[in-house]
């Protein structure tokens, strides 16, 4: 059977894929989406995406991968926009795409638009939970009630779903009353090697690693807390807002009091990896999240977390670092770890072989093109049964 062409919706992607710099949008859907696509290309599958115009041109080659444009942001009349450029767009980019499967990442009103092209051309859909709220039939994290609407519709409409972790299973079952395959995140062997023990008496303070956006569900100002509690400690910050806010604003003013916090901003891969190869620890301080793909980036290299989210309890069952509830608790967990070697080691080795374990690139892509092949067939079956039922009627009526 030839394998079906998948197309990725990934309108903040393009960036990330072609390998800018400092790209405009970084975050968990987007590395996601980028790991699978073009893990699945090099494995020669017909892959493309559907991104933001950015002021390329249509159908551009990054990589493996064919990039189709939608929308630019900026585009459009205020309260018309929706519809026209940004959703004609949409269904515009996916027609010329014109692949078998089409796969969308993240609650939002593009789930449900995708959802309906989908299902008015006989094409597959699959749906991916990017976060524990996705699975939450209230969509806190959507605004307007027509985003709400639409994406309710659209995973329930989904040929496939696709959750990260046991308990978001779970909730689509209770909310939704959907069943979905639990395909954990991944991500690429670090190519900066793994970590090596640093300890504050080797004359390098310890440095603690945060990275993503600078907004009120991150909960970066917990970074500040812990700073003011562990003055030994460099806390490396990683990230932006993706647009500026009062909130972005007021946390990188306090930050500036701090001399032992070192904001980077959004930069390149390389800046990550650097900074990654310096930390002692990763800190994830939201208030919710699905799978983080900083944890596997983390583990992958043995670094320990310690956190404020524990997805499936996966950090306290397995001792991949340690969870905290707040500020006293996680500066008593960075100051376990860092003063106690044997502690930090074995943390480190459990991080680095669960990785191996669950999240390696190549687990995550054979259980996507399992994943689609059986789609694939289903729609084949489909399409034979009601092509069957037709000739029937065609020679009664003759």
């Amino acid at each position: 059977m030839a394998l079906p062409k998948v197309c990725f919706i990934g309108l903040k992607c393009l960036d990330l894929l072609a390998g800018v710099e400092r790209p405009r949008y970084l975050g968990g859907v987007e590395k996601q989406l980028v790991f699978l696509a073009s893990g699945l290309a090099r494995r020669g599958w017909h892959i493309c995406m559907v991104s933001y115009d950015q002021g390329q041109g249509d159908a551009v080659e990054c990589g493996d991968v064919r990039v189709y444009r939608a929308y630019s942001r900026e585009e459009g009349l205020y309260g018309l926009r929706f519809f026209h450029p940004r959703w004609s767009g949409l269904w515009e980019a996916m027609g010329r795409a014109n692949a078998d499967i089409y796969y969308q990442m993240g609650a939002g009103c593009e789930t449900g638009q995708t959802a309906l092209w989908c299902g008015s051309r006989n094409r597959r859909f699959v749906f991916a939970a990017a976060s524990d709220p996705d699975c939450l039939s209230g969509l806190p994290r959507l605004r307007l009630r027509r985003e709400r609407f639409l994406c309710r519709f659209g995973i329930r409409a989904a040929d496939a779903i696709v959750s990260q972790t046991g308990y978001q299973k779970g909730l689509l079952v209770r909310e939704y009353g959907v069943d979905s395959d639990v395909i954990g995140g991944a991500c690429p062997e670090p190519r900066g090697g793994l970590t090596s023990w640093r300890r504050t008496g080797s004359g390098h303070a310890p440095h603690v690693l945060w990275i993503g956006r600078i907004c009120e569900v991150k909960r970066p100002e917990l970074v500040l807390d812990l700073a003011g509690r562990l003055p030994e400690c460099i806390f490396d910050v990683i990230g932006d807002s993706n647009e500026q806010t009062a909130f972005a604003r007021e946390f990188r003013r306090r930050a500036g009091a701090f001399a032992n916090v070192v904001l980077h901003g959004k930069v390149s891969e390389e800046h990550v990896d650097r900074a990654y190869s310096e930390a002692a620890l990763l800190m994830n301080t939201s208030s919710v999240e699905g799978f983080p793909v900083t944890f596997l980036e983390a583990w992958s290299r043995g670094i320990p977390a310690v956190s404020m989210v524990d997805p499936d309890g996966v950090i306290a069952r397995h001792g991949l670092g340690a969870v905290g509830s707040d500020g006293a608790s996680l500066a008593a967990s960075v100051t376990r770890l860092l003063d106690n070697r044997a502690a930090w080691q074995a943390c480190s080795a459990n991080a680095r072989s669960y990785y191996l374990a669950n999240h390696t690139l190549d687990r995550a892509l054979d259980a996507h093109e399992s994943l689609f092949v059986s789609l694939a067939r289903r729609a084949r079956r489909h399409s034979a049964l009601a092509r069957a039922t037709r000739q029937p009627r065609q020679q009664a009526s003759s």
